[in-house]
């Protein structure tokens, strides 16, 4: 135990460090530096002839044990803590110590490993007096103590909006849509509906539907009605209550913050008729044919549905036993012409071999009239599979089996 303990007030030169002396290891005289928020209540020899300093702790500080051989260079960390009691194996000759009472927020970084005092002693086992568990990974998650505290310290950067995705052309009811890409994923509890993400027409709101992909890095607002042609669009994403994977509402308007509403327009193609104007082309089937007479590989389409969307019911036409169509009054400028080749001479549709439809956008010059050599169109052919041909039950895709052969289903078009 200690046999001498003196201890006395004095004008300290710093409010943040007391110090004591301490004489070989059986013989202790105390030298107390006292600041007014700060004591030490006890000194003693601990077990394994540990000496120990107790004193009440400040939950905004953090301490350190300094040693010295000298009252003037009284430098050596050799403790560090939290709160107290700090202790330290009493040395065999004469010392002296000092207690640094430091504040939290600014801590040092002792063992100048890149990591602060208080950040170490949060994270045991790492040690604020040991510089090499910097390279360490205590947590075997592959990553160093050192990168998992500057991993600690860098702002996780706001989901974000990184792009949209919409179809100017005017397309049948389901089938437009206006999709918006996040930088990261959305947080597993996070919803989006018609609520947050919406498109419409002056006041009016566009009726729809939200879904969220896989991943959860794309919102797909799908439209369930006819979209004008000529139209206007405003879409609007509301990010208020959208949270990304860190739990902090998406950076919708790009201005760092949490939230904020992404706002965007765009004007679907027009589908008013203008008298005068047409178009005109020539379908046909994508796979060549042996030759004609007339030397052409080309096989005609017949019986293909032509229309313009956002008008399907008032311009429309088939084409002809030479696969040519004409439609008149058209929209000028451009448009989007939606080619129907179920409907063509030679398909099954729905229970057998048929054409697909595709679609093209289309420029019209106001008044104009035919082209000196319309546009051809191709269009693949689909058909059922073999498996369903024969019969094993191995079709796939849930019984249908239908596959398309020849060239994709895509719109070839040249003057």
């Amino acid at each position: 135990m200690l046999s001498e303990f003196r201890a006395a007030r004095r004008a300290a030169t710093s409010s943040h460090n007391t110090w004591l002396s301490f004489r070989g290891a059986f013989h202790t005289t105390l030298s107390v530096a006292l600041a007014a928020d700060f004591r030490i209540e006890e000194v003693r020899l601990g077990a394994g002839n540990r000496l120990e300093l107790h004193f009440p702790a400040d939950p905004a500080s953090y301490y350190r044990l300094l040693h010295g051989d000298a009252v003037t260079a009284i430098h050596t960390p050799v403790a560090i803590g939290l709160g107290g009691p700090l202790s330290v194996a009493a040395p065999a000759q004469a010392g002296f110590f000092r207690v640094q009472q430091l504040p939290r927020a600014a801590a040092l970084d002792t063992d100048a490993d890149g990591i602060p005092d208080v950040y170490e002693l949060e994270h045991p086992p790492l040690d604020a007096l040991n510089a090499a568990d910097a390279g360490q990974d205590p947590d075997g998650n592959g990553r160093t103590a050192l990168q998992e505290y500057l991993d600690s310290i860098t702002p996780t950067p706001l989901t974000t909006i990184t792009g949209v995705a919409h179809a100017r052309r005017v397309r049948r009811v389901g089938k437009s849509q206006v999709v918006v890409y996040f930088s990261g994923p959305l947080a597993a509890e996070a919803t989006v509906t018609t609520t947050n993400f919406h498109a419409g027409f002056g006041a009016r709101q566009f009726l729809s539907r939200v879904e969220l992909s896989a991943d959860r890095r794309k919102a797909t607002l799908f439209f369930l009605e006819p979209i004008p042609g000529g139209t206007r669009v405003t879409v609007e994403f509301d990010a208020g209550a959208v949270p990304g994977a860190d739990g902090r509402p998406v950076d919708a308007d790009g201005d760092g913050q949490p939230g904020g509403v992404h706002r965007f327009q765009y004007d679907t193609y027009s589908a008013t008729p203008v008298t005068g104007t047409a178009i005109s082309g020539v379908v046909y089937a994508s796979e060549p044919v042996p030759p004609r007479p007339d030397g052409s590989t080309n096989l005609p389409l017949p019986g293909v549905t032509i229309t313009v969307d956002g008008a399907e019911e008032t311009l429309r036409t088939v084409t002809d036993a030479e696969g040519r169509f004409t439609l008149t009054n058209c929209p000028a400028g451009r448009f989007f012409v939606h080619v129907d080749g179920r409907t063509a001479v030679g398909s099954a549709w729905p229970n057998g071999d048929y054409y697909p439809f595709v679609g093209k956008a289309w420029e019209a010059v106001p008044g104009g009239g035919q082209p000196p050599s319309p546009p051809r169109i191709r269009i693949g052919s689909t058909v059922r599979s073999r498996a369903e041909d024969r019969g094993d039950g191995r079709t796939g895709g849930g019984g249908h089996g239908r596959h398309r052969t020849g060239r994709p289903r895509q719109v070839v078009a040249s003057a």
